[in-house]
């Protein structure tokens, strides 16, 4: 049994208070990076580079792609945001349930997550699958990272089902 299940209306999501907090703390500051006018570099990998060797046509597409793309992942993030601002504590764990659109807006949050967080890290296949040095000063995000990944694997398993 996983963090999610389905239920009527949607998928329940079912966390530990700290989870939640931490899932919460991780939108909250994606969504005030990708706000920004001039986004931090580890949110490169956000918006894509489609010509690597022509920068002159590079900047004509991102002048056609960048403010969709903000207003997408920002509006994805904000309806995360709220589905989690609606959770509750139920016998011990925090609960919220999350409607199609929510499901597909935190698959897409979790996914932006993980490759701003790899980034930063620099994280590698060897990286991924190295046990966290825990003496390391990015043990704590490396294992939020990982553990992003397992929550967005267990909402794609639910999602197929």
């Amino acid at each position: 049994m996983g963090p999610f299940a389905r239920r009527r209306g949607g998928l329940e999501l079912r966390l530990g208070e700290a989870e939640a907090e931490i899932l919460a703390q991780v939108f909250r500051e994606l969504r005030a990076q990708v706000a920004m006018e001039q986004p931090p570099p580890h949110l490169k990998r956000l918006f894509p580079v489609a010509y690597p060797d022509d920068h002159e046509a590079q900047t004509e597409f991102a002048s056609y792609t960048h403010d969709d793309l903000t207003a997408a992942k920002l509006s994805a993030l904000e309806a995360v945001e709220r589905a989690v601002s609606r959770g509750r504590v139920k016998r011990g764990l925090w609960t919220t349930t999350l409607d199609e659109e929510e499901s597909g807006a935190l698959l897409g949050a979790l996914n932006d997550a993980r490759l701003v967080l790899g980034t930063r890290l620099d994280v590698t296949e060897e990286t991924e699958e190295a046990p966290v040095d825990e003496s390391s000063p990015d043990a704590m995000a490396l294992s939020v990272y990982r553990w992003l990944g397992w929550l967005q694997s267990y909402l794609v398993d639910q999602l197929l089902a």
